[in-house]
């Protein structure tokens, strides 16, 4: 583990924590730490903790990887670092509204996590102006393969949009889904309501 000032100076990603997020093994996330300004590699039950940023997962990593091997040449950890750095960066931009719909998300991710379903990459804002800001989590059961990309509003007062495919099959999705989540539900049902259809989307036994 280390630490670096948030914001000023950047956040800087070294070869030592490429190295730390691939000996955590699948489902792992390398994150930054808000209150500490501490970069890690940290398990997928830990990733869930609204004041961590992530900024890849142990897949996320060999997609990047994967990258380079596409333009023909071997990536370094040093490229991977260089790599994650810039990506981080990227994130650090829509933090603060990442840290408020994560605050917003945490009951349906703690629903989500006890039926082993866990980020597989970081969440995308997107201030969707005039509409309610919106953010796309992307979550995967330990050990399968299928992936479902769910899209909330601020509040759930839009449709929530729940996408899943399969990676190896990426033609077409799996599930593409649309949720009335707005009206006069509470938030517990909701997430309820969210958490029990990505299951079954992501559940290969169906």
């Amino acid at each position: 583990m280390r630490t670096s000032m948030p914001y000023t100076p950047p956040i800087v990603i070294t070869s030592e924590d490429v190295a730390a997020l691939r000996e955590r093994g699948p489902g792992a996330c390398l994150t930054w730490h808000e209150d500490t300004a501490a970069i890690e590699a940290v398990t997928p039950r830990e990733a869930l903790d609204p004041r961590r940023m992530i900024i890849a997962s142990h897949r996320g990593l060999g997609e990047v990887a994967d990258q380079h091997t596409e333009d023909g040449r071997q990536a370094t950890e040093d490229d991977l670092a260089s790599d994650l750095t810039d990506i981080a960066s990227d994130y650090a931009i829509d933090w603060p509204q990442i840290r408020t719909m994560n605050l917003m998300c945490q009951d349906l991710r703690d629903q989500l996590a006890d039926t082993c379903a866990y980020l597989a990459a970081p969440p995308i804002y997107e201030d969707s102006s005039p509409g309610a800001p919106r953010m796309t989590d992307h979550y995967r059961l330990t050990g399968g393969q299928r992936i479902a990309h769910v899209t909330v509003t601020w509040a759930f007062t839009e449709p929530t949009r729940i996408r899943t495919r399969d990676p190896i099959d990426d033609r077409r999705a799996f599930a593409d889904l649309t949720l009335a989540t707005g009206g006069m539900l509470t938030h517990r049902v909701i997430s309820d309501l969210i958490a029990g259809t990505v299951w079954q989307t992501l559940d290969q036994n169906h």
